[in-house]
């Protein structure tokens, strides 16, 4: 089991990674200097390889989180899904890249 605070401190890495990744990857299609899509593909990759571990260390923050009340069941679960669509668009920019 992993120490409780470790979800949101690995979550706002990949997040930042991704969101900058994806303007240098608009970015780099028209400027093809400065090794710019090399860099556009090392963001992308470290961010959907982050994304990963975000995911990861929350399914494990989630078993801790014990009983909710039914509003915060349902946060938690949108919450989740959210992250999983974001791992899954990092993953695929990631590659693409």
């Amino acid at each position: 089991m992993l120490p409780d605070p470790l979800h949101p401190a690995v979550v706002h890495f990949p997040i930042a990674l991704l969101l900058l990744g994806a303007p240098l990857a608009v970015v780099s299609l028209f400027l093809r200097k400065w090794h710019l899509p090399v860099l556009t593909a090392a963001v992308l990759a470290l961010g959907g390889g982050g994304a990963v571990v975000a995911t990861w260390t929350g399914e494990e923050a989630a078993e801790l989180a014990g009983e909710l009340s039914g509003s915060g069941e349902k946060t938690l679960d949108a919450h989740e899904e959210w992250g999983e669509r974001a791992r899954n668009a990092g993953v695929v920019a990631a590659v693409l890249a």
